[in-house]
């Protein structure tokens, strides 16, 4: 990555602990998206010290909020990303539209990320081929991608998948499934339909900082765990998954549930 010496945190803020949090800056998170990033921040959390390794592929790094939780595990990093000319990104190593050919040699890369990309590509058959071709063996592919949520960055939010679009997709190509979780139940969903409705009027940003963490908090608490669980086959959302390269899909029934 291009000048690490200058990358700050942005969407996720960073402890010395490890833990990492929704962040709290406006310029970079919009109120109204704190609880979902928040569900997003804890997947990483968790899964990061566990499957990142080597040299990892940012793709679709966006100003590369994940960089403070998986610097530690990697030996490098490589940025990539749709250039904005108004907006120039100081850590961006290759401008690339990624929904094309990936400029990298065969089995270059030990670990791609891809947090919330997948929507925005029209033809994701492509990309996954794309990734399995530049990962090495056992080569793991660590993404989060939204089910239940606004329309973003349009016109370039094509898609919403189900589990079951992943757990087919990730049989065809030859990988494996390690880990699938959702990001939410209904509860969550619907405070975020709710959170996003605040968000329209700015006079109401302080009710919505209080929404938000209160809905945090009833997620993480020992109800709130009880109806997620309950809930959140049918209605989510979002999701988290680890895929592996290789020919063989034991993990392909994946079904773990987050442990908060």
């Amino acid at each position: 990555m291009k000048n690490k010496e200058k990358w700050h945190e942005s969407k996720y803020h960073f402890d010395s602990s490890g833990k990492i949090t929704a962040s709290n800056n406006k310029k970079y998170l919009s109120p109204s998206s704190w609880l979902i990033a928040n569900i997003v921040a804890k997947m990483y959390e968790k899964n990061l010290p566990i499957y990142a390794k080597g040299l990892l592929l940012d793709l679709g790094c966006g100003n590369v909020p994940l960089y403070g939780a998986y610097r530690d595990y990697v030996s490098d990093s490589i940025c990539v990303d749709w250039d904005n000319t108004m907006h120039k990104n100081p850590h961006l190593d290759i401008s690339h539209d990624i929904s094309q050919e990936l400029p990298f040699e065969n089995a270059t890369f030990d670990t791609i990320i891809l947090s919330d990309v997948l929507e925005h590509i029209y033809n994701p058959a492509h990309l996954f081929d794309e990734m399995k071709r530049i990962l090495k063996e056992n080569g793991i592919i660590i993404m989060n991608v939204p089910y239940c949520y606004q329309i973003h960055e349009q016109p370039f939010d094509y898609y919403r998948y189900t589990e079951y679009f992943y757990r087919s997709i990730i049989r065809e190509k030859g990988f494996s499934l390690l880990l699938i979780e959702e990001m939410g139940g209904i509860v969550e969903t619907m405070s975020d339909i709710c959170g996003k409705m605040l968000g329209y009027c700015k006079c109401l940003f302080p009710l919505l900082y209080l929404h938000e963490r209160i809905s945090y908090s009833f997620y993480t608490s020992k109800i709130g765990q009880k109806i997620y669980h309950v809930t959140k086959k049918q209605l989510t959302l979002g999701y988290f998954l680890v895929i592996k390269k290789d020919d063989v899909c034991s993990g392909y029934n994946a079904d773990i549930s987050p442990q908060l």
